[in-house]
This record gives C-alpha cells, structure tokens and sequence, in this order.
C-alpha cells in the first residue's frame, strides 16, 4: 500500500476515513484491493485474519488505519475522475481475495 496519502486534503472525503472506521476489515481490505487494483494489501493484511467473522482477526491498529486511508484515497480519485476501475480481478486473484477474507483457502 502507498502509505503516503493525504485523503483528508481531497474535502468531499475530509471524513471518508472516519466513517471507515466502523467498517470491518476484511470488506475493507476487498474494496481496497478491487478499486485500487492494489493486491499486495493482502499480503500485509492477509496474515492477521484467522476467518470470516469480524472477531477473527488482529489486523494492527496502524495497517487498519493505513487501509482506511489508502481507500479512502482511491474513492475520492474516483469520485474526482483522476483513476479509472481496474479491469476485473482474474480468477486467481478474486479465489486469493476470497482466501484472505475468509482467512481459509478457497478454490
């Protein structure tokens, strides 16, 4: 993940990554990954969620924080025409978000 992004620069989305915060991870870290086309956020995040309830994960307070951030980043680009939707992930990709998130393989 880029960890140098200012969303609260951008003001329609000054409070996009407080509203983040109630948001659970793993829908998060999905979001993140499909907007962003940025996969490499499930290798960092992907190791601290054991399952697929909120409670099974111990992401770290910072790389939460990190996530809500970039996200909110990759919303407000899209909302200002400054990023496009990444194509559709691959299969594999979609099968390692789903892996992820459920913190269990999925095929």
């Amino acid at each position: 993940m880029k960890p140098d992004l200012a969303p609260a620069s951008i003001p329609i989305f000054a409070d996009a990554a407080s509203r983040l915060e109630e948001a659970d991870i793993a829908p998060l870290l999905m979001t993140y990954v499909r907007l962003g086309g940025d996969a490499t956020a499930l290798d960092e995040i992907g190791p601290y969620i054991n399952g697929a309830w909120n409670f099974m994960e111990a992401v770290p307070a910072a790389r939460k924080q990190k996530l809500r951030e970039c996200l909110s980043m990759v919303l407000a680009e899209l909302n200002a025409g400054k990023r496009s939707l990444p194509p559709a992930p691959s299969v594999a990709l979609f099968r390692k978000m789903l892996s992820v998130c459920v913190g269990l393989p999925v095929s």
